[in-house]
């Protein structure tokens, strides 16, 4: 994977087949660990909710397959020139989004309906994962498992 191919991409210059052709043999699985072959681009690039949504979108159209933000999720957290701003608007949306495709095993499954959650959740700012049952207990959902804590 190329970092400037994800740039273009984010600034309407690449299509997301020319992404999705990238991405392709991005990680390398040996065993339990993966290595990713990355190429930093020169100069930085700020980061911002319509970028991510429109890689939700590429996904919802069929154009990227879910398990592809793995890569890009992992590529925008390790990299030292894409960056976003926790403090500002959606900086800590963009951040979450990010980390929780980075590591799925562990946050969401990649899965077109988590993609549209993700994709709601840049959009509107608020934590479509999390919701109150009947009883006032909030319920955060995680694939197949759930977590319940009293509000």
């Amino acid at each position: 994977m190329r970092e400037i191919v994800l740039k273009k991409f984010f600034e309407g210059e690449a299509d997301s087949e020319t992404l999705a052709s990238d991405l392709a043999g991005t990680i390398e699985t040996s065993g339990t660990s993966s290595h990713y072959r990355i190429e930093d681009m020169d100069g930085e690039f700020e980061i911002t909710g319509k970028h991510l949504v429109s890689l939700c979108d590429a996904v919802i159209e069929g154009k990227l397959d879910p398990s592809q933000l793995e890569t890009i999720g992992f590529c925008l957290v390790a990299s030292d020139a894409f960056h976003w701003d926790t403090d500002v608007g959606d900086g800590e949306i963009i951040a979450q989004t990010c980390f929780d495709w980075s590591e799925p095993r562990i946050n969401f499954a990649l899965t077109l309906d988590n993609v549209k959650k993700f994709r709601e959740r840049l959009i509107i700012g608020k934590n479509v994962f999390v919701t109150l049952n009947n009883h006032g207990e909030l319920v955060t959902k995680l694939g197949s498992l759930h977590r319940v804590a009293m509000v």
